[in-house]
């Protein structure tokens, strides 16, 4: 199987405010397919794959269905750097680039403010941490790191592995 690739395990429900500050529920999304990406705002890969994710999987899927969601997490365990109420939905503003003229990240951020809810569902390791749930909310995929250049000969990572998945997930049509 495709390194990644888990046996189908439920998806936790979990609701956080997005970047508008409106409260979210993982939920609402049944019925369509979703890669749930957890990043740092610390974290310099985050940063890296958050740009990879918008080019290479929101604008290809987005219209077929798919639904990316980063879920935002800070260092909670360091409060000189970190307040208990970080990140905010501000920060979340600041991550996908919404606070200029270019709309740089158009899927969802939601805020995961510490102590952290939807992290200890999905991981307690790495970030960024990427998991893949089917229609149903289940758990299909699920991996840490993002390394552009690694995985297998002929692939560019972590990305062609969750576009292949969400591939697999999503009819082949538009969404009208």
């Amino acid at each position: 199987s495709a390194p990644g690739v888990v046996d189908w395990l439920c998806g936790n429900d979990f609701t956080l405010q997005d970047e508008n500050g409106e409260e979210r529920s993982l939920y609402e999304f049944r019925g369509r397919p979703l890669m749930l990406d957890f990043s740092a705002v610390w974290c310099g890969p985050c940063n890296t794959e958050a740009d990879e994710i918008e080019q290479f999987l929101h604008q290809v899927f987005k219209d077929r269905g798919g639904v990316i969601l980063t879920v935002l997490i800070d260092d909670g365990l360091n409060s000189a750097v970190s307040p208990p109420d970080r990140p905010s939905p501000g920060d979340c503003i600041q991550w996908g680039n919404r606070a200029g003229t270019e709309n740089d990240h158009t899927f969802t951020c939601l805020a995961d403010v510490y102590p952290r809810t939807a992290w200890p569902m999905y991981t307690t390791t790495y970030v960024p941490t990427n998991v893949v749930l089917d229609s149903g909310l289940r758990v299909v995929y699920s991996d840490s790191g993002w390394a552009p250049g690694s995985g297998p000969p002929g692939t560019l990572g972590p990305k062609d592995d969750i576009a292949a998945v969400l591939d697999l997930l999503l009819p082949n049509s538009c969404l009208k």
